[in-house]
């Protein structure tokens, strides 16, 4: 075997192993979340879904968490809807999440603009913050995209019947 072989199949051995290492990592880190122990699941793997997970859990680290996996991805239209969630969760124990979350709502509607889940979603946090007006137009542009949206068709027919 000459020594550009050896040079070859020692760097293909090198290779393989940080490849199965790398292997062995993900799926230990994917077992521990779905275990929901985030805290091992993220220091095995820099997954911004892990980092929900673990922010969905501990409120008083939430904000942080969600901070860095939004800019370690801010174009990543499935991370900002789990921030839009988590938000909407601290929400219910800490009115002052409702614009944080709308922030977020906002982002997504400019980067999915044909999403009626956002729109949807956009219109429920509306409401919490008291824009009637804003959540039916809202609302409307929802119906607009998915007029078979079953969530959006009941909220339509109790804004009729409260006559909001």
């Amino acid at each position: 075997m000459s020594l550009k072989q050896k040079i070859l199949t020692l760097a293909c051995i090198f290779t393989t192993g940080y490849l199965l290492i790398a292997l062995v990592r993900y799926v230990l880190a994917d077992y521990f979340y779905s275990q929901k122990d985030y805290e091992r699941a993220i220091a095995l793997s820099s997954e911004p879904l892990y980092k929900i997970g673990y922010a969905a859990q501990l409120p008083s680290n939430a904000v942080s968490l969600l901070e860095k996996a939004s800019s370690a991805s801010p174009r990543n239209i499935k991370l900002l809807k789990s921030i839009s969630l988590t938000y909407s969760d601290l929400a219910e124990n800490n009115p002052e999440y409702l614009g944080r979350e709308n922030e977020v709502l906002m982002r997504l509607r400019q980067l999915a603009p044909t999403d009626p889940w956002v729109t949807y979603q956009l219109t429920l946090n509306y409401l919490k913050l008291g824009h009637k007006e804003l959540a039916k137009k809202t609302l409307l542009k929802t119906l607009e995209l998915k007029p078979d949206y079953e969530k959006a068709k009941s909220l339509h027919a109790t804004f009729g019947i409260l006559q909001i």
